[in-house]
């Protein structure tokens, strides 16, 4: 009797280290799916999120210091990244003009000044 009931608990020991390798394994096998998955949002939001708007602060500044042609942005994505990128290239060109426009008529004023007047 004795015998059977050693038997037993190591039979009982054994099915329960089992479940416990089983649960370690599982744990395991679920952390490096979760880092994973982790891992790949990180890579995504970077690619779509961090590198349009670091594209969209140099073409700021680009802008800011009267460079009107600033560098090309992604107006492809049909996101609102894209959007504001089209828009911001649009208005850009827009004030290129703008600008060029008020240089041209700020040289035309100072051509007509600059002509001496004629003697009565």
């Amino acid at each position: 009797m004795y015998k059977m009931s050693m038997i037993f608990v190591l039979e009982l020991q054994r099915f329960a280290e089992l479940k416990w390798i089983i649960a370690v394994s599982v744990l395991c096998v679920s952390m490096l799916l979760i880092l994973a998955m982790v891992s790949y949002v990180i890579w995504y939001m970077k690619r779509e999120v961090v590198k349009p708007l670091e594209q969209m602060t140099k073409a700021s500044m680009q802008v800011q210091m009267g460079q009107f042609n600033h560098i090309q942005l992604d107006t492809e994505s049909n996101n609102e990244l894209g959007i504001l990128a089209k828009v911001f290239t649009q208005m850009s060109s827009e004030l290129g003009r703008l600008y060029s426009r008020l240089e041209d008529a700020v040289n035309e004023q100072n051509a007509k000044s600059c002509v001496k007047p004629t003697a009565l």
